[in-house]
């Protein structure tokens, strides 16, 4: 997984430093995770501020688990044979995400829900996004 987090911020930023989250490199690439960034970025944008500010790698982890839950075999099978999964990390519950992101509709919910994680095919097809004209 990377997650981009800013290092540093300024008054007026337009363009910002960033550092990639890496502390479970996955075995191999997959669109999943490219889905999960966009839904991270859709949940910025619609709460106007970033969603896990970290300052280090480890503080931007337990900030996802504080909002997500942390990992165990039944919310990622295979994450405890990851090499940088630790078993005595802290154990923390997932939240509600309608209250992590309140400002979005019901229907955009579950865009940003990790177990219920869509192809960027069935983003398009989401009641969420009905509205929107389709460029071919």
């Amino acid at each position: 997984m990377s997650v981009a987090i800013p290092l540093e911020q300024s008054i007026t930023p337009v363009l910002q430093d960033f550092m990639n989250l890496n502390i479970f490199y996955l075995p191999v690439y997959y669109c999943g995770v490219d889905v999960w960034s966009v839904g991270c970025i859709f949940a910025e944008m619609v709460n106007q501020k970033p969603l896990f500010p970290g300052d280090s790698e480890i503080d931007e982890l337990f900030k996802i688990f504080r909002v997500l839950g942390t990992p165990n075999e039944q919310s990622w099978p295979g994450v405890s044979c990851l090499p940088d999964f630790k078993t005595a990390f802290p154990r923390w519950q997932s939240q509600d995400l309608a209250t992590i992101v309140p400002n979005l509709e019901p229907a955009g919910l579950d865009l940003l829900s990790p177990s219920k994680r869509i192809t960027a095919r069935q983003a398009l097809e989401h009641e969420y996004f009905k509205d929107l004209e389709m460029v071919q």
